[in-house]
């Protein structure tokens, strides 16, 4: 017989995804920038079926915030360009976490290549800051029935069919090392940072190499941006 302390976490997530039907959307919002935050909330709130039920600076503050929240979002909206943090690792770590969370990128950048980080790294969707604000109540409405929302003005089925045939999936590890790549560090300062030797930075590089069939650190670079995984600067 199964332990009830066993079952109990997914029995309580059970009971989220059953009243689904019977309570509003509830929405978490992961910004840096509070009238962005306040301005979602106060749009959002006049509705009825979507519901503000947490606010996060970043990702660590909204990972802490899941952990003791006492009514769970069932959609969280991420800004992935972050002050100090790669909103990319954040996304992963959080679906990978949160499960029966849906999770939607807010971004400056537009294109298949983005969609296909999104969905990569386990988001369920991405809109544009130069969005409208009924675009973003129809992601979020898409993302909470478990379907995905692209930009109209991206080709969809082109992304979800290449994404479906890339099983390239990177650690969190590796999308630090990448990050440290992008920037003018060598080899051993990077180790430093990520309290490793440099012979152990320079296997993960090799293995990214063997990975992604790159031949040198400027090509990481060039994918790290191509595919969102390290976002240009707004």
């Amino acid at each position: 017989m199964v332990s009830y302390f066993r079952v109990y976490p997914y029995f309580k997530y059970y009971l989220i995804i059953m009243n689904r039907s019977k309570t509003p959307i509830r929405i978490a919002i992961a910004d840096s920038h509070v009238m962005f935050r306040q301005a979602i909330t106060e749009t959002i709130e006049h509705t009825k079926d979507i519901e503000v039920v947490l606010q996060a600076n970043d990702g660590k503050d909204l990972s802490e915030k899941l952990e003791h929240a006492k009514i769970l979002p069932d959609v969280c909206i991420i800004d992935v360009s972050m002050p100090k943090e790669n909103g990319w690792r954040v996304l992963q770590q959080l679906s990978n976490k949160w499960q029966f969370i849906r999770f939607i990128i807010v971004t400056s950048l537009q294109g298949a290549s983005v969609a296909k980080t999104v969905f990569k790294y386990g988001g369920q969707g991405y809109v544009c800051k130069n969005s409208s604000i009924q675009e973003l109540q129809l992601a979020i409405q898409k993302v909470y029935k478990n379907e995905v929302y692209i930009p109209n003005n991206v080709h969809g089925h082109s992304c979800i069919s290449t994404l479906s045939n890339n099983k390239t999936i990177l650690n969190n590890q590796e999308m630090q090392f990448l990050e440290y790549c992008c920037e003018e560090y060598t080899y051993k300062e990077i180790g430093e940072k990520m309290f490793l030797s440099q012979r152990t930075v320079e296997a993960y590089r090799d293995t990214l190499l063997s990975k992604l069939n790159i031949r040198s650190r400027t090509g990481l670079v060039v994918y790290a941006i191509r595919n969102g995984i390290v976002p240009l600067q707004d």
